[in-house]
């Protein structure tokens, strides 16, 4: 029952996001590029796709897996995914949105997976500098900027 329930919320919050794009007239792909509303409306879809077979997948009973409890290394990790996340969100007017994503990464990659120092920096540069050259550069997309101009 609580995986119906779970489908059901999700695709309503997934025709909501595609609800609000739609009425807000955000432009989907512009002239040469995806537009303010092509994301939005892309998560939204795919939210509503992922609850519908979520709910197939419940009416045949092949959906979830045995009933346990996560441990609690499962609890902190998930707890300190929730609080980097939240950190980031809140740094991002500050610092801007490719510090906060640097950050959310290389927290993430530290403190959750426990992968090195370095290689968490390495990775998270590389994974940031593809997000800027794809999105800033090649389809001219501004990012929120922060008191460090970028």
């Amino acid at each position: 029952m609580r995986e119906k329930a779970f489908a059901v919320f999700f695709f309503g919050i997934g025709a909501l996001i595609d609800g609000m794009v739609l009425a807000e007239h955000y432009t989907i792909w512009g002239e040469y590029s995806p537009g303010t509303g092509f994301f939005p409306l892309l998560i939204g879809t795919l939210l509503m796709l992922a609850s519908v077979i979520m709910a197939i997948q419940t009416a045949k009973g092949t959906y979830g897996s045995p009933k346990t409890k996560p441990d609690r290394k499962k609890i902190k990790d998930m707890a300190a995914f929730a609080g980097i996340v939240l950190v980031s969100l809140l740094l991002t007017d500050l610092v801007g949105l490719i510090v906060s994503l640097f950050l959310v990464f290389a927290l993430i990659m530290l403190i959750i997976y426990r992968y090195s120092w370095w290689y968490s920096l390495l990775v998270s540069a590389v994974s940031i500098g593809i997000i800027y050259l794809v999105f800033v550069v090649g389809f001219s997309i501004r990012f929120p900027v922060g008191v460090f101009g970028f």
